[in-house]
């Protein structure tokens, strides 16, 4: 490959951010399925968002990608929950962010840390439940004996998701560089 095949495209690199961000809010909809398996929902969402932040490497591309799949999933009928799912949405893509400002565990192959970041990226989901069951006046032992199981499912699915993502990265990097391997990757 040249070596302006491996500058970044900021069109490209939107794109992509979109793709995943509407493939997030068809999975939602497409997982609202009753499986009862509380947080089963998070699998694809950190899935994506771990294969996005690794097909792009931009700053807040994970914040962009939990914000636009917030408003697909307000556009495609989010019904009474729809805040929630918006709110719920762009505070997994700023946690994911804030942890990869912290450490990249995609530029330094470390995928086991992209598990770690995958399950504490999706505490934020869980937590905003929280808020408005304490908001709304019930007991906070009640709050905790319903949302501890959700949370710990929840944070077991993000983790499988973020490892999904991690092989799929792994494969990808033998074939092709990705955002990450780029080297001077700003304009």
């Amino acid at each position: 490959m040249t070596e302006n095949s491996l500058k970044r495209d900021p069109l490209r690199e939107a794109l992509i951010l979109v793709f995943l961000a509407a493939l997030i809010a068809v999975l939602r909809l497409i997982f609202r399925l009753p499986l009862k398996m509380p947080g089963h929902n998070m699998l694809p969402i950190m899935f994506l968002m771990c294969l996005g932040k690794a097909l792009t490497s931009r700053a807040w591309s994970g914040c962009v990608m939990g914000s636009v799949a917030g408003l697909l999933s307000l556009s495609f009928g989010g019904g009474l929950k729809a805040l929630n799912i918006f709110i719920n949405s762009s505070l997994v893509g700023l946690a994911l962010d804030g942890l990869f400002l912290i450490y990249d565990p995609l530029k330094h192959n470390r995928y086991l840390i992209l598990i770690i970041w995958g399950g504490l990226a999706a505490l934020p989901h869980n937590l905003t439940g929280w808020f408005r069951d304490i908001l709304t006046g019930i007991d906070i032992w009640v709050v905790l004996t319903m949302n501890v199981p959700k949370m710990l499912s929840g944070l077991l699915f993000a983790a499988v998701g973020a490892a999904l993502s991690g092989q799929l990265i792994k494969i990808l990097k033998r074939q092709y560089p990705l955002a990450t391997d780029i080297k001077n990757a700003d304009p």
